[in-house]
């Protein structure tokens, strides 16, 4: 179905063109008749009014050309206006005759001349919302989970046409680096391809990587890591393979890991110098990771001794056993994974899933274990010994220690369900994803075993490593992947930062060549964020990328299409391409195709391979007018995302293919900034703002989501027309629209801003509200789905269920559910920050609203979940001590 909503201009300037001819012929009637034909076809025209003030003219009518003339006086305002000519629009406004007529467009004046246009003004207040609201919805539990071994397919971020490229530096930016795995692949690969010769700078060229995470446990792993390939001893080489892709490991193993944390360490604390010659680290992180390395030397705690890991393992492999009973192994992948000599039922793996260790080298045993040799030697013999065995059990548990590297000890303290260290891994699935691109076969000469090809590995990359030492740096950034794309792309991240050494974070790249997100999108809205986000800090260019993974869901997509419209809610390639100004690179769009509704084992595997998206034009580059979508349309898809933040449809906690939806209100304004630079008019989106101001869709042909994934037909749909009622997410977006407004290029104008549309800045402060301690809810189930609920106290939520009291398309159409979304009886915030010691939540929040409820006092506050829409924590009087007030927002 096709909306006409947007203004038929062709239609309007023939209409026009007739009055026109009329007007010439003095038949004023009918110049009348075809200038008003004109103007309801374009009311957004000034030209039909200017014409039509002219036939009241000439026909004496004179009231009724001051009307049309103020009309004209007050769309020439509103368009200096939105040109932030605020003098000039002004003037315009000046000549409005009627009071009535002016008032809505001075209150709007008066407003945007108080909003901070400078470039100071507008960096101090994005770096505000950077600091204070967050994008996603909370979670209640606010340690972060640690994941020492990664389970991405090793890739180099630095392909050949890249490096075809003849600028003098390659930035890459690696997101949730984990292992650093595709780092390494990054190194390697590109010193085999400097040797091309469609490598156009040799080996003259300098590389940046940028890495990012949100665990300092990660980064310790990872300088260990690099500590020990820059020693390229034996024995470094087994201490790496034991790090890189064991549970546990034998106690001379352990010792040389301890003595390289000392190291570390050591390097670390001397803030006058770069660790390695390479990493650029800041202060504060360096602290952070000196934590960690600090909890690696102690005694392990009873919940991480070898013995408690060994069983750990154990059970995961039966897990595994249950689950994958019956399951057809997807052959055609895992087969080209296996390097030679090697599979899941060599000798190692047995052993593996034996005794749960990785055994050494026979010559390495008998060198550092001949205790170990003697038991061993026994049990190479027929498996009958039960003694033996429980020997080598024993010998495991009280002589091997763990691999500390798999330990976070502040995620672990915090966890509700006991300490429980990762180890849902085995060595087998490291070594195939470590070996998908590299050709094993022509490179590795160390016999078969787990052991020899994860030192094989390593001693591929250590030559090359140590060779681009000087053309290398690593620059650490701790925090989140979007907040940390957004200060880097606005100037907020390294502003503070000193040079170190050579390194000078003033001369760190701007942009990037290349980034790499693994599977992180799983977790924070999917393309919607990435696009956004991500692609503005690629440099303009086809060989630039942007590259992620679904590694959460795979199974519940059959298309690419499918999962794109769910995030996006676009069901045309097209509109997706233009209106995100990218594309598939060409082996990405092939890849779709060849696994396009591809089923195994009953789930689709076209979201398994990765996907890589270039830049297609500047983010500065606005739509010709033939690739927009029409008013309509468009108001249809900003309404469609607005129910979809506020609305999401139920989902199954804890469901192990889960797609999430953690994306809060303030996101909104993401899309909106972006939208702004598309070259829509201002006065359709500031329309739209407006109408959502009011709490009402009016005329709106947008609905909520009907399912838990939104495909391309669900994403298409065109619902009846309805005045939707959205009050209850009213104060939280009037109050960040009124926060967001000096980024969005334009000045949010309306005719009836002197009913207060927006809070002023002043008005805004920041609330605290103390909740009930939790008694029971599991907190890491699907941790963005939270959101802070102001309840009227009278107000029932029939059988729990929040959503079908808020939901005004398909849900609770009593009297009594309509008036509470109408007045509204319920507010909904999901931009607070959550402190889960002190069981507090923060917020900003127009006082006019805050000031109110709290003066009823028979307002409550409770914490809802999004997935179950059921109530969580509370209720918490919104009176009294329980709830502070804090510092205004400018």
């Amino acid at each position: 179905m096709t909306l006409q909503s947007a203004p038929d201009v062709a239609a309007s300037a023939d209409a026009r063109g007739r009055g026109n001819d009329w007007y010439r012929q003095g038949n004023m009637s009918l110049a009348e008749s075809a200038y008003q034909e004109a103007m309801a076809l374009a009311p957004d025209d000034p030209l039909p009014y200017s014409n039509l003030a002219a036939v009241y003219f000439e026909l004496g009518q004179y009231a009724n050309r001051a009307s049309l003339r103020d009309k004209n006086h007050l769309r020439l305002a509103k368009a200096l206006l939105f040109s932030n000519k605020l003098d000039e629009s002004g003037a315009a406004l000046s000549e409005v005759i009627s009071e009535d007529t002016r008032k809505g467009l001075q209150a709007s004046l008066a407003r945007v001349s108080h909003i901070p246009s400078s470039k100071e003004g507008r960096d101090s207040t994005r770096k505000k919302l950077l600091d204070t609201v967050p994008r996603y919805k909370p979670s209640l539990q606010t340690e972060p989970e640690y994941y020492s071994v990664g389970h991405d397919d090793a890739a180099t971020l630095i392909p050949e046409d890249l490096l075809a490229t003849s600028q003098p530096e390659i930035a890459c930016l690696l997101a949730g680096v984990g292992d650093a795995r595709n780092l390494l692949s990054t190194i390697f690969f590109t010193s085999l391809l400097e040797r091309s010769p469609q490598a156009s700078r040799g080996n003259r060229r300098s590389y940046h990587f940028t890495l990012v995470d949100l665990k300092p446990a990660v980064f310790a792993r990872d300088l260990l890591i690099f500590r020990l390939l820059f020693e390229l001893a034996i024995t470094s080489q087994v201490t790496l393979a034991y790090l890189f892709a064991a549970q546990v490991m034998p106690k001379w193993v352990s010792d040389q890991l301890q003595a390289c944390i000392s190291v570390v360490l050591e390097d670390l604390r001397d803030s006058t110098r770069n660790v390695l010659g390479i990493f650029y680290i800041p202060e504060p992180v360096r602290e952070r990771i000196i934590r960690v390395l600090l909890q690696w030397r102690q005694t392990p705690e009873s919940w991480y001794t070898a013995s408690a890991l060994r069983r750990a393992v154990a059970q995961h492999l039966t897990e595994q056993k249950r689950k994958n009973a019956g399951r057809t192994p997807p052959s055609d992948i895992y087969t080209s994974r296996i390097p030679p000599g090697f599979d899941a039922r060599s000798p190692d793996m047995l052993e593996f899933e034996d005794l749960f260790v990785i055994l050494p080298p026979a010559h390495l045993m008998q060198q550092h274990e001949p205790e170990l040799w003697d038991l061993i030697s026994t049990e190479v013999k027929p498996r009958t010994a039960t003694t033996t065995r429980k020997a080598l059990s024993d010998y495991f548990d009280s002589v091997w220690q763990p691999n500390v590297t798999m330990v976070d000890v502040d995620w672990e303290r915090k966890r509700e369900d006991g300490s429980a260290p990762h180890v849902a891994f085995t060595p087998d699935d490291v070594v195939r994803d470590l070996f998908v691109n590299i050709p094993a076969h022509r490179l590795l000469k160390r016999g078969p075993g787990i052991l020899n090809h994860l030192r094989g590995f390593f001693w591929l990359i250590s030559p090359p490593l140590v060779m681009m030492q000087q053309r290398l740096v690593v620059e650490i950034v701790m925090g989140e992947m979007v907040d940390t794309f957004e200060r880097l792309r606005y100037g907020h991240l390294r502003q503070d930062w000193k040079a170190l050494q050579k390194l000078d974070p003033a001369k760190f790249p701007q942009v990037y060549d290349s980034i790499d997100m693994s599977n992180i999108p799983d977790y924070i809205g999917g393309p919607l964020t990435t696009f956004l986000h991500g692609l503005p800090l690629l440099r303009e260019q086809r060989v630039s990328r942007m590259r992620s993974y679904v590694i959460r869901n795979t199974p519940v997509w059959k298309t690419h299409t499918a999962f794109l419209a769910e995030h996006l809610l676009l069901a045309k390639r097209e509109q997706i391409q233009s209106h995100f100004r990218t594309a598939l690179k060409p082996h990405s769009l092939k890849t779709e195709q060849e696994n396009s509704g591809r089923i195994v084992n009953g789930g689709g595997v076209v979201m398994a391979a990765g996907y890589e998206w270039e830049p297609t034009s500047s983010p500065t580059t606005q739509l010709t007018p033939e690739s927009r979508m029409t008013r309509g349309e468009l108001e249809r898809w900003l309404h469609s995302h607005f129910l979809k933040l506020c609305l999401p449809f139920p989902r199954r906690p804890g469901h192990i293919i889960l797609v999430n939806a953690p994306l809060g209100m303030a996101s909104y304004f993401s899309l909106l900034s972006h939208v702004f630079t598309l070259g829509y008019p201002d006065h359709w989106l500031t329309g739209i703002l407006a109408t959502l101001c009011r709490g009402v869709l009016a005329r709106s042909r947008a609905g909520p989501p009907t399912a838990e994934i939104t495909n391309e037909k669900l994403a298409a749909r065109v619902w009846p027309v309805k005045d939707v009622r959205v009050a209850p997410f009213v104060a939280e977006f009037r109050t960040l629209l009124a926060m967001w407004e000096p980024l969005l290029g334009c000045p949010m104008v309306d005719a009836n801003d002197d009913k207060l549309l927006l809070p002023r800045r002043e008005a805004i402060r920041r609330f605290t509200i103390e909740l009930p301690p939790n008694t029971g809810e599991r907190m890491h189930w699907n941790p963005a789905v939270f959101v802070l609920v102001l309840k009227a106290r009278s107000t029932e939520v029939v059988g729990g269920d929040l959503r079908c009291l808020l939901d005004d398309r398909t849900g609770d159409s009593s009297p009594a559910a309509v008036n509470s979304r109408m007045e509204p009886r319920v507010h909904v915030v999901s931009a607070f920050t959550w402190k889960a010691d002190a069981t507090t939540a923060a917020f900003w929040m127009d006082t006019g609203v805050m000031d109110g409820l709290i003066a009823d006092g028979n307002w409550e506050a409770w914490i809802w979940r999004t997935d179950t829409w059921r109530a969580v924590l509370g209720p918490a009087p919104l009176h009294g001590d329980g709830v502070s007030v804090g510092e205004a927002w400018f």
